[in-house]
């Protein structure tokens, strides 16, 4: 999925007296026959209808940035996890990575992202969304370095200074909330990977 047309799905759903719950997202890997959408209505939609709701999905082979706020995220894990490798063995790019995407969540703590709840011009209920979150973002930012730099202490430090830096931009108990969640799992991921104990103690200070 490419891109979803959202105002016109709720300006069709307005039209028609609809209910639509949109279970994808920009991004998401769908295949033929894969359900975009669940429709709720009094009356059975028709051919017009469903024509109508279809056209707003935007269905191609790749990825693009356009709505995907995940995508360019991906980027900068894929190349730090690949300088994980053991042929490449290169911790300082992927703490170069570390540093632009902790700054592009910093950013994101100071933005209104979009809800699930999308209502009509009279406060009717039309559209449920699956909202990028500041969780799901945070996530996909850190969790893959977490695991595949488990071994590496410049990496695991790196990761819990840059979430202390998030931390104090962050706005919202739901962002505070994810970045102690993504500090807990990268002390425990330490713990059981690294075998000095020094370096146990030092995650542990920095946590």
């Amino acid at each position: 999925v490419q891109a979803i047309d959202f105002d016109e799905l709720l300006l069709a759903a307005s039209d028609n007296d609809l209910l639509i719950r949109v279970i994808v997202k920009a991004g998401q890997f769908v295949v033929a026959g894969s359900t975009l959408a669940i429709v709720s209505s009094e009356e059975e939609a028709g051919d017009t209808c469903m024509l109508r709701l279809a056209e707003p999905f935007i269905i191609g082979e790749q990825r693009t940035s356009q709505q995907d706020a995940e995508y360019s995220i991906h980027q900068l894990v894929e190349v730090a996890i690949r300088a994980l490798s053991p042929g490449i063995n290169d911790p300082y790019t992927a703490i170069d990575c570390i540093d632009k995407l902790a700054s592009a969540l910093c950013f994101l703590t100071t933005r209104e992202l979009p809800g699930e709840n999308c209502f009509d011009g009279e406060g009717k209920l039309r559209l449920i969304i699956k909202p990028f979150t500041f969780a799901g973002m945070m996530n996909a930012s850190f969790d893959q370095i977490r695991q595949y730099g488990s071994t590496s202490v410049a990496v695991t430090i790196r990761l819990l200074e840059m979430l202390t830096l998030i931390a104090a931009q962050t706005t919202r108990t739901e962002q505070r909330q994810a970045v102690q969640r993504q500090g807990e799992m990268i002390l425990r991921t330490s713990r059981k990977a690294l075998p000095e104990q020094n370096d146990k103690e030092d995650v542990l200070q920095r946590y």
